[in-house]
């Protein structure tokens, strides 16, 4: 078990993406997070549900009329290689948030077969480079030759901008804004959500896009999957799953970092006790590596004062015991750490947070 729990955290240590602590320190202008459904997510979904990704994050039944729809355009295409490779990544473990992550490196459709740069993150979750890009022609490729764009995107176009809409007019972006400043000093220009009304299960997935140009951080939003008709989103969530999904583009880099110090500063064992006892429940949830570990339970306590604050006493009890019952035992720990942090008159940054939350854990009973 130690060899096992020290291999995933230099595997993940090694060949995740990682910035400084110093990093995100530009100020940025604030502004209202723009929402939107992008066709070459369309397109990946549509693959990733008749190939294998969905058969464990797919629909309770047959899925919404949406999804089906979807589903039943791409059949007839179910021959073409694309299928096969996304299969071929899925057994790798290229799953999950990984096969998003890669599509958003694109700005669309066209631009899949130009030669980029993927984050060390995309690379390492998918084990062979030469494969993503094979994945990015052979998805241009069915784009091509089905016409999805015309005829199946902009054929949606106005149900689309229904659910934009919707998800506007019940959603108080202001709130998540303000409180993202609250705890790490800004807003950045560009936070973005971007609706998948045909991938499951309801939540959300945070992706970290940065090239020479500009950051995007964004909030992938997953659909219920236990409606068989309409698309739902459950509206008074949104928030709070979008505050979650956005922290990871400020906290994940953070405590990559600060791993590597503690393994280049010798405390590797006291992060080996700490590690060990929650790994097996943790693997289960996607969860596996000692970064993904801390990441999720920083996140998690800093979710909690958000619903505390916009949120009713009886959402953020049922939210702390769901979490605890996950496993995340540290959750109203952290929490009460961060609500000292955001009502301190202390010049403190956000990073001075993330440290002191992880020794704190590292000294914490478990």
């Amino acid at each position: 078990m130690r060899n096992l729990i020290i291999l995933c955290l230099l595997l993940s240590l090694l060949m995740t993406s990682c910035e400084s602590k110093d990093a995100f320190k530009l100020e940025h202008e604030s502004r209202t997070p723009k929402v939107v459904v992008l066709p070459h997510i369309e397109l990946l979904t549509g693959v990733l549900s008749i190939a294998n990704d969905q058969d464990h994050r797919g629909p309770n039944e047959d899925g919404n009329y949406y999804y089906r729809e979807l589903c039943d355009f791409l059949e007839d295409y179910s021959d073409y290689d694309v299928f096969e490779t996304s299969q071929e990544l899925s057994s790798m473990g290229f799953a999950y948030d990984a096969p998003y992550a890669f599509m958003l490196h694109y700005e669309s459709i066209d631009h899949l077969i130009s030669k980029i740069q993927y984050s060390d993150y995309v690379v390492s979750r998918s084990q062979d480079e030469n494969l993503l890009r094979q994945f990015a022609f052979d998805l241009y490729e069915l784009a091509e030759d089905s016409n999805f764009y015309n005829e199946f995107y902009m054929k949606h176009i106005e149900y689309y901008d229904s659910l934009v809409s919707n998800m506007n007019e019940n959603t108080d972006w202001a709130e998540t804004t303000d409180f993202i400043s609250k705890v790490y000093g800004k807003t950045e220009s560009e936070l973005k959500t971007v609706l998948a009304p045909a991938a499951f299960t309801f939540g959300g997935y945070g992706i970290h896009i940065s090239n020479s140009e500009k950051e995007i951080f964004y909030n992938l939003l997953r659909s219920d999957g236990a409606s068989n008709k309409d698309v739902v989103y459950h509206m008074d969530y949104i928030p709070a799953i979008a505050v979650h999904e956005w922290s990871h583009s400020y906290v994940d880099p953070i405590v990559i970092q600060i791993l590597k110090d503690l393994i280049d500063e010798g405390k590797i064992n006291k992060l080996e006790e700490f590690y060990e006892p929650l790994y097996e429940e943790m693997k289960k949830q996607a969860y596996g590596s000692i970064d993904r570990f801390l990441s999720e339970q920083i996140i998690r306590g800093i979710t909690l004062n958000y619903i505390e604050q916009y949120m009713t006493e009886e959402d953020f009890q049922n939210e702390l015991n769901r979490q605890e019952s996950l496993g995340f035992y540290l959750t109203e720990y952290t929490y009460k750490v961060v609500k000292e942090y955001m009502e301190s008159d202390d010049d403190k940054s956000y990073t001075v947070l993330i440290d002191e939350l992880v020794e704190g854990y590292l000294d914490y009973s478990h």
